[in-house]
């Protein structure tokens, strides 16, 4: 009970530390469809995005949405979580942002590790890099799966961050929402 309630901390300041250093976040509170009422449906945002962007998700059984987030797509499944918003970068070059995400990623956890090189994908049919890393968060080792997406240049950012001893277990479901996910 005690690893869970200090997990279940970590990930709250995790969420808290991925949300700061934007300025482009979405900050309206209206409520989204929740998909965990039926699963596998899509979640949608209302139609009030940045730059008209307005995301939906298919979020596969299990996941949550977060009470009283500020973010419209943002879920817990366990411990892990998902989540989708805009962030500001000074550029729309997807390899830069990376670049720019890690460097700010070492600034925030400890013991930033890299797992392999940035991996160029597509989300949605967009443009998008996928990078994965571990960090020490409060003395717990998490691992995260950074997706990047340029959707009229607005950058957006889809993350997965948990505990690294369960972060794998849940790579089928990543790609299901990777896969369900619309712009």
């Amino acid at each position: 009970m005690k690893n869970t309630i200090k997990l279940s901390a970590v990930l709250l300041s995790v969420l808290f530390i991925t949300g700061c250093g934007t300025t482009n976040t979405i900050q309206d509170k209206t409520p989204i469809n929740d998909s965990s009422q039926n699963p596998g449906t899509a979640a949608k945002a209302p139609k009030t995005g940045v730059n008209g962007i307005n995301p939906t998700v298919n979020v596969p059984e299990g996941w949550k949405p977060v009470e009283g987030s500020i973010l419209k797509i943002q879920y817990l499944k366990g411990t892990t979580s998902f989540m989708a918003k805009p962030e500001s970068f000074n550029t729309t070059d997807l390899d830069e942002v990376t670049a720019q995400a890690v460097s700010m990623f070492k600034d925030a956890f400890t013991n930033v590790e890299t797992l392999g090189a940035t991996e160029k994908i597509t989300v949605d049919g967009k443009d998008a890099r996928k990078l994965l890393f571990t960090a020490e968060v409060a003395g717990v080792k998490m691992k995260y799966e950074y997706v990047y997406v340029l959707v009229d240049n607005q950058i957006y950012a889809i993350t997965f961050g948990g505990s690294a001893s369960d972060f794998d277990d849940l790579q089928a479901d990543y790609r299901a929402i990777l896969d369900g996910i619309k712009f």
